[in-house]
């Protein structure tokens, strides 16, 4: 057990702890389903990163490809009976065994996941569809709301610090 602590001294401490195998239980619920696939992604960008075992749910199934960035295991529904708890407890023990007894499979793991991520979750690559995504809502509001004139596409706001002309560009 590892007491609580603030998140600086957690990536720290998990750093320093040299972890090879990340862990993402989720229950196959609407609890479990509204997650994000953060805690995969923070175990991804190590400079070591971790093989991750996760529940074939979403959000995890889709995006870590079983073999290949992740292993999956079959999650209980959010009410399960006993044979489905067995069949999760089961399935998750022998990844598990599994990940623990090849070394060279978890490194292949952990490389394919932290190359897909670095791929496709960086800021460079998630805040273009972001902004593009708001403009729109943005615009469809506007047509709703009919504007007597149309709305600015910018604010110009004020500011004692240079703007470089890479960062003031607005599509």
């Amino acid at each position: 057990y590892i007491e609580w602590k603030p998140y600086d001294a957690y990536k720290a401490m998990r750093h320093a702890l040299g972890c090879d195998i990340n862990l993402c239980p989720l229950s196959d619920d609407e609890f479990g389903r509204s997650k994000s696939c953060i805690k995969w992604y923070e175990g991804s960008i190590w400079p070591t990163p971790e093989a991750t075992l996760a529940a074939d749910c979403l959000p995890y199934n889709e995006e870590i490809a079983d073999g290949e960035t992740g292993l999956l295991y079959k999650p209980c529904p959010s009410m399960p009976t006993k044979a489905q708890q067995d069949e999760t407890a089961e399935q998750f023990a022998a990844n598990l065994e599994t990940l623990i007894l090849n070394p060279d499979l978890r490194r292949k793991l952990a490389e394919g996941a932290r190359d897909w991520v670095y791929a496709n979750r960086l800021y460079d690559k998630t805040v273009p569809g972001l902004f593009e995504y708001y403009q729109h809502l943005r615009e469809k509001k506007a047509k709703e709301v009919e504007y007597a004139e149309s709305p600015p596409r910018a604010v110009v706001l004020e500011t004692p610090f240079k703007v470089s002309k890479k960062m003031s560009r607005v599509k």
